[in-house]
């Protein structure tokens, strides 16, 4: 603040300078801000904080303001990308002043210690950026949710703790919400679900525990919805989460679901692009159903406690890439019908569980399989005939139950 005081001492030159009292007080902050940069010697920075120069021409690529010589924000900063500048040291209280900003980026710095409650002033921004910031700690301000202008917000990879304030609820206008990758605790805020606008929510790999709200399905808009690797999510998959029909990305991986996989997320029909389940507690058979996602290109079911046979209708998928299934109890034969996604799938891990039988001869039009895990079930036969597809990584029972001499690794 020492140094900033020296660099507002001499005001700017200019003849359509704003008044000077709200001059001197926004290039004070910015200057705060420019010195906080760690890698900028004197010598340029003397250059780039031109003393006679308005502030808002000291660089056009960190710094936009209104240009409008008619409006009454005529000079006042409203964008503000202080993105990747190696800025140390906390957020300054008094970015508050900065009260026309529309769009603030603070992203991938090494700032550190509490968001400053002030942001909370910043009632014109739309979009603000504080994410990848190792050592920004404390909890998210109350303050922000009364950000109503605001459509994006990205907090994640941080070391925010606490809950997710209710607050947040009143963003009505957030199409994006990033805070994953921090270590937020508590229970999912049921007030989310007024966020009807809302188009991606990341919240995973916190502390989060308790239920899905299913208040969720509210947001209508949905296309991601990420809750991954909280680990103390559990109860029941809301089938109320179906009612967001353009879902795109589903990710409920690593928690504690339990219960089955609910049959109504068919209803996501032709939108759903991936589905992560993997890592639960889910039990039951997998759902017939799942063959209606005609677009699905990423499925996986492992390590929960599914029963019961692979559904023939999985074939159905016709662009589907990904499908691995290991560390279930499933039974039965693998079906000759998953040939359907003979053209696109590329990775099948069926590991682990009690299948029998042999595998299908039709498995050979699986031209672009690349992965192929079938060990440690009751499989039986040869599987020479999968060998010249050149199949990279392919794991059998081949010690004693299945022949395969071009198997990578046998069991």
């Amino acid at each position: 603040q020492h140094k900033a005081y020296k660099f507002v001492s001499h005001p700017p030159q200019s003849s359509k300078s704003p008044p000077a009292d709200k001059d001197l007080l926004q290039r004070y902050v910015l200057t705060i801000l420019f010195l906080m940069r760690g890698y900028i010697d004197q010598d340029t920075l003397s250059e780039e904080m031109n003393l006679n120069a308005d502030a808002c021409d000291w660089n056009p690529k960190i710094i936009k303001c209104n240009k409008d010589d008619k409006s009454e924000d005529f000079g006042r900063v409203m964008y503000l990308d202080l993105g990747k500048q190696f800025m140390v040291g906390s957020i300054p209280s008094e970015i508050g002043y900065l009260t026309n900003l529309v769009d603030l980026a603070l992203n991938n710095n090494q700032l550190v210690e509490k968001l400053p409650s002030t942001l909370g002033l910043l009632t014109k921004l739309t979009q603000l950026d504080i994410s990848v910031n190792a050592n920004i700690n404390g909890q998210i301000p109350t303050e922000l949710g009364s950000l109503t202008s605001l459509t994006e917000l990205y907090l994640w990879k941080n070391n925010l703790v606490g809950t997710i304030p209710t607050e947040f609820g009143k963003l009505n206008k957030m199409e994006y919400l990033y805070i994953d990758e921090n270590l937020l605790t508590g229970t999912i805020p049921t007030e989310l679900g007024r966020l009807t606008a809302l188009d991606w929510l990341y919240l995973g790999w916190n502390n989060l525990k308790g239920r899905i709200p299913t208040e969720i399905g509210r947001m209508t808009s949905l296309t991601v919805f990420s809750v991954d690797e909280c680990h103390t999510l559990d109860s029941t998959i809301p089938t109320e989460l179906a009612l967001a029909t353009d879902m795109y990305y589903l990710i409920l991986n690593g928690n504690s679901f339990t219960g089955t996989i609910p049959s109504e997320l068919a209803a996501f029909g032709t939108s759903l692009d991936r589905l992560y389940l993997q890592g639960n507690q889910l039990s039951g058979t997998i759902p017939s159903e799942l063959g209606m996602l005609s677009e699905l290109q990423v499925l996986t079911i492992e390590e929960n406690n599914l029963t019961g046979t692979i559904p023939t209708t999985l074939g159905r998928l016709s662009v589907l890439q990904t499908l691995t299934m290991y560390k279930n109890q499933l039974t039965g034969t693998i079906p000759s019908e998953l040939v359907g996604s003979s053209d696109s799938l590329e990775t099948l891990e069926l590991h682990n569980n009690q299948l029998e039988g042999s595998i299908p001869d039709i498995f050979i039009s699986f031209y672009n399989l690349t992965t192929f895990y079938i060990d440690y079930n009751d499989i039986t036969g040869s599987i020479e005939f999968m060998c010249p597809l050149g199949i990279e990584w392919m794991f059998a029972d081949c010690v004693e139950k299945v022949e395969c001499t071009c198997c990578s690794d046998c069991y």
